[in-house]
């Protein structure tokens, strides 16, 4: 998968984009759940965070 995106991203009109998104848990306990900064709620709290890459090329007609 990583030499696919490498193929895709060597084109000129590709870009990768990483966003990280932190989403709030409560009530009963997930994987991966520590007190730790949410962006959303703007405080520190018991909350997920997951790493977001998306891959934008110029090629598609919209």
């Amino acid at each position: 998968m990583a030499l696919e995106a490498h193929e895709l991203l060597v084109e000129t009109d590709s870009v990768l984009i990483f966003d990280e998104s932190g989403f709030a848990k409560k009530g009963h306990p997930f994987a991966d759940v520590a007190r730790q900064w949410n962006e959303r709620q703007g405080k520190v709290d018991n909350c997920q965070v997951s790493v977001l890459a998306t891959l934008c090329r110029g090629d598609l007609a919209l």
